[in-house]
């Protein structure tokens, strides 16, 4: 394996991690009201590094679809991470801001499916960007869907985390 093979490899695992991390923080701050406060705080701190870890990898991109993919990605972050401090901050007070994270989730996962690495019959890569993809599409859904019930509805928000782990596990086990 080659030092681009090296670099991938780690590069999704520690994604996969950093998603794992930011999984953990959303559903512990749904069941516990005392870290409800902090955890909205840490999931934008790790979503804007996460961004600007994804714009350093852009540069190393070796085709221009490859670039526009990664670099949409990184906004995409970055917009994840910043949408809720500007809407805390009263910078972005219309209600439709409050669907911005599910919108990026979604668009990040149709990204995946315009990423693939090939036939998704022939590589196990392609199929894997496939699986991904759809994850992403449903957890962006379900989260946009659920925000828009009722409160009472919203008990049920943790269940949008569910489609959000197998993303996890399919991008720490990304086969090269």
């Amino acid at each position: 394996m080659g030092v681009v093979g090296v670099v991938l490899e780690h590069g999704h695992l520690l994604f996969g991690l950093v998603f794992l991390v930011l999984v953990v923080d959303e559903t512990r701050g749904r069941f516990s009201a005392s870290s409800a406060a902090t955890s909205g705080r840490l999931s934008e701190v790790i979503f804007l590094a996460a961004g600007v870890a994804m714009w350093i990898a852009t540069i190393r991109a070796n085709s221009a679809p490859e670039f526009v993919v990664h670099s949409l990605w990184a906004d995409a972050l970055l917009v994840m991470g910043s949408v809720p401090s500007a809407r805390r901050a009263g910078l972005l007070t219309a209600p439709a801001w409050a669907l911005a994270q599910p919108v990026a989730v979604v668009a990040s996962g149709l990204l995946l499916f315009v990423h693939l690495h090939g036939s998704i019959a022939a590589s196990p890569g392609a199929l894997s960007h496939l699986m991904m993809g759809a994850a992403l599409v449903i957890a962006g859904a379900g989260a946009a869907a659920i925000h828009l019930v009722s409160a009472a509805g919203r008990r049920w928000s943790v269940c949008a985390q569910l489609p959000m782990v197998v993303f996890v596990a399919l991008l720490i086990s990304y086969p090269l």
